[in-house]
């Protein structure tokens, strides 16, 4: 009786300390690119940032995306969201980034990343991309 009362004393500590410190979750999106070109608005007040990625069906597809440029001394910069839910292909979606800085983008060179928003690990860049209207 007493080797079954530590017995199942034992296993409930294994299971409280398995619930104390958890694994981490896998990661839902394995690998992001970003298109080499993105479209500026006619005012500049954002761009389109095209995101291929891979991720695991049915996980979530959160990514963030943010893009500078250079103006003169200064920086216009920003970011774009995307929340969605993995399909079991590789997707491509079209994120907007807002400039933050009050200053638009215009068409030419700029500099961007994209990540897996939840932290899954899943990053690309910086790149060098090309702005166009």
């Amino acid at each position: 009786m007493k080797r079954r009362v530590a017995a199942l004393l034992a296993s409930g500590v294994c299971i409280v300390v398995a619930l104390m410190f958890p694994t981490p979750a896998s990661a839902a999106i394995s690998q992001i690119t970003i298109s080499p070109t993105a479209q500026v608005s006619s005012q500049g007040a954002f761009v389109t940032v095209t995101v291929t990625y891979q991720c695991t069906p049915s996980e979530p597809a959160n990514i963030e995306v943010y893009v500078a440029q250079a103006r003169g001394t200064d920086l216009v910069e920003g970011y774009g969201f995307h929340f969605g839910t993995c399909g079991s292909f590789t997707q491509t979606s079209q994120i907007l980034v807002q400039a933050r800085s009050g200053m638009p983008y215009h068409p030419g060179q700029a500099v961007a990343t994209a990540s897996d928003f939840d932290g899954g690990g899943a990053f690309t860049g910086p790149v060098e991309i090309r702005l166009a209207r």
